[in-house]
Formats: C-alpha cells, sequence, structure tokens
C-alpha cells in the first residue's frame, strides 16, 4: 500500500486493521511508508547488532535463551534490532543482570528492555530515549517505533502466533529538552492523564481520559483532539512548569494505536 495508502484524518484514522495479519506487518515493513533515508539508518544499527551477535558469547546466549532466536540468522538479527530500536547504532551493550540494552547512534541513544513471554509473543518497556541534537531525522521517534511494531509482529509470526504485546514508556515534557508527552500520545501511545493535563483537556473541551479517547474526539468547535494535543500539553507545561504520563502502545490487529500512528504518517505523506 505504501505511499498511495488511503488518508483520512480526523474522528475517523485510517484502518490499519482491516487489513488480514500478515498484510499489516508487511505494511508496517514497508520502507515506502517511513520517512525517506530510514532504512539506512536503521541498517546501520543491524550491522551493529550482527557484528556482536557474531563474536559477543553473552549476546548469544541472549539471542537463544531469552529471545529464542537464531544469532546466526539474518531476519532475526533484523526483528531483535527493530525490538531494540537500533538506529544508526554504533554501540550496542547487554546488560545480562537487568536484560536490558543500551545503544548509542548518530542520531539517538536509547535504552531498552525486551519482555519475552511464553506464548511466543514479546512487549518492550522504553526506559530511555533521546534525540540526540546533531541528528537530522525529523521523524526519528516515529521510525523507530513503527519499526518495533514490525520487529514484535514479526516475532510472534516467527514464532508461529497471533501478533501482540505492548510497547511501554513513561513520558514527560518540560517545554525545553523533552517533548514526549507531546510526540508519543500523536504516534498512538494510550497515555493516562491527570492532573494539569487533565484540567488542560477539559479546558479545550475535550472529554477522554486518555490520550487515545482525546485523539478520537473533536470538541464543540470542530477541532480533533489530535490538532489540539500540542496545545493541551503547552498548558499544562505553563500551569505546572511540566507534564508527565505513562502508557503503552498496543501492536495487535485492529489496535487504536496503530490507526493513530498511521494518521500522523498520512499527515506527514509519508
Amino acid at each position: 500500500m505504501g505511499r498511495n495508502r488511503r488518508k483520512k484524518i480526523g474522528s475517523v484514522f485510517y484502518d490499519i486493521g482491516s487489513l488480514r495479519a500478515a498484510e499489516v506487518t508487511k505494511e508496517l515493513g514497508d520502507w515506502s511508508t517511513y520517512p525517506r533515508g530510514a532504512d539506512r539508518m536503521f541498517d546501520d544499527g543491524i550491522d551493529t547488532l550482527t557484528a556482536v551477535a557474531e563474536s559477543d558469547p553473552a549476546w548469544q546466549d541472549y539471542f537463544r535463551d531469552q529471545l529464542d532466536l537464531d544469532p546466526t540468522n539474518p531476519e532475526h538479527i533484523a526483528v531483535a534490532a527493530a525490538l531494540m530500536g537500533l538506529t544508526s547504532a554504533y554501540d550496542v551493550q547487554l546488560d545480562e543482570d537487568e536484560g536490558t540494552i543500551a545503544s548509542i547512534g548518530e542520531d539517538s541513544s536509547a535504552q531498552i528492555k525486551i519482555y519475552p513471554s511464553s506464548d511466543g509473543t514479546v512487549s518492550v518497556d522504553i526506559n530511555t530515549f533521546a534525540k540526540l541534537g546533531r541528528s537530522r531525522q525529523t521523524s526519528l521517534a516515529y521510525s523507530m517505533i513503527r519499526r518495533m511494531a514490525w520487529g514484535m509482529r514479526r516475532y510472534a509470526e516467527i514464532h508461529g502466533v497471533p501478533p501482540s504485546g505492548t510497547i511501554y514508556l513513561q513520558a514527560e515534557s518540560d517545554g525545553m529538552a523533552m517533548n514526549g508527552v507531546q510526540t508519543w500520545a500523536k504516534l498512538g501511545f494510550n497515555l493516562s492523564t491527570k492532573g494539569d493535563l487533565r484540567d488542560a483537556i477539559r479546558a479545550m473541551g475535550f472529554t477522554g481520559s486518555t490520550s487515545q479517547e482525546v485523539m478520537m474526539e473533536r470538541n464543540a468547535a470542530g477541532q480533533t483532539g489530535f490538532d489540539a494535543w500540542d496545545e493541551i500539553v503547552q498548558q499544562s507545561i505553563d500551569d505546572n512548569g511540566g507534564a508527565e504520563a505513562d502508557g503503552g502502545f498496543d501492536i495487535a490487529d485492529g489496535s487504536t494505536s496503530l490507526s493513530i500512528l498511521n494518521a500522523y504518517a498520512a499527515r506527514k505523506n509519508y
């Protein structure tokens, strides 16, 4: 489908859930649905992970024992790199005690923890993610989440089960360096709202209790929650000096997370 897919934005989002499961995974992995050049950026991370998987017994054990993947299989390497959010990574480190992966690249640094389930699916916790100041990738977070969702779904398919799982994170915005609450909600995360953030939502005429509920609404003025979200978060920052929220991104078929992610892509003409 790629760049020719239907683009309807507002209270009704592009319904990726109308596709069959394998088609959803294929769509998420289609580089034509990413910002141009994203494939080269992710290739760097795959190359780095391939090198450590070839040379480091600890990584080989992690692949086999923890992820149930083959460290010599190129597709399994690509899936693992997606789960780890590796973008232009030139260094990747494994904390064997915590099971945490830390990476640093030209574009970003991240700390990720992967939670494989006995049913053949996997969830991911983004402990930290930072777009580095020298990054020229304007849509890095979008690319990482889309690729991570593809990796989680492909992981389930490799293990012969229906794709499911959640990407978790805590988001912060301070009006300066951190803009997580604005960014992650518009990429499909279902963030909790409370305190000044909830007050700002009500002040803008929305009734939802989570970011996804707000995204799917229109207020009395006809404004979508998607369009109003930045202003809502900024109001919370003005009132409280910052905004915080936590939540998850559901990668399963028909999820609201996937629909909002595709709405974002349609607005950006990916």
